[in-house]
Formats: structure tokens, sequence, C-alpha cells
């Protein structure tokens, strides 16, 4: 061996998946640590894990920006806006009036 050399030894403290599981349910482990603990119990490589990781990850931020865009839709419905669409498929935002007795004040109409 060199001194470039590096031997790096990935053990598994945790032996089972159903381990994992039982603390990844009561919260004391989050993903980026249950992940790669099932995966290296089921013996899968450091390849493998990091590719795992990397897909959860991107899931993640995928769902992290179609709620962002749920929430401001609903913003925009609690504060009386309306998506609209134009001809090209563009999706831009316009208030409604409310002119006071409006459903938004909670009085009935005529």
């Amino acid at each position: 061996m060199s001194d470039e050399d590096e031997l790096v030894l990935v053990t598994a403290p945790i032996s089972s998946t159903s381990e994992v599981q039982a603390l990844y349910s009561a919260g004391i482990i989050d993903w980026q640590s249950a992940i790669p603990a099932t995966l290296h119990s089921l013996g899968c490589s450091a390849t493998e894990i990091t590719d795992a990781l990397i897909r959860r990850r991107e899931s993640e931020a995928k769902q992290s920006s179609d709620n962002t865009t749920t929430t401001d839709e609903a913003d925009d419905q609690a504060n009386g806006a309306e998506r609209v669409k134009d001809d090209k498929g563009a999706t831009s935002t316009s208030e409604q009036e409310n002119k006071g007795g409006g459903a938004a004040s909670g009085s009935k109409g005529p």
C-alpha cells in the first residue's frame, strides 16, 4: 500500500430494516439517516446508497416547489384573487372586485 491508498470500513450497527423503521417512525432518525442504514443492511453498495439519497433529495425539492405553488394558489383564493390563463397558457393572478357586502365579507346579497 502506498501513502495515497485508503481503506474504508463500512459497518452496519443496525442489523435489520425493522429496527430502522421503528427509529424512523418514532422520529428518532430522519430519512437521511434511515435510507443509508436500511439499504446498507440490505447489502446495497455505497454507489446505490448515494444514488438513492440523490433521488430522495430531488423528490423532496420537487415536492417543496409543488407545495409552494399550491400555497400561493390558496393564498390567492383567500385574498379574493383569481388565476387566469391567457391564450398562450401563461398564468396570471387578477384581483376580484369586492364591493362591500360580497361573499368575502360574509353578508348575504339581495
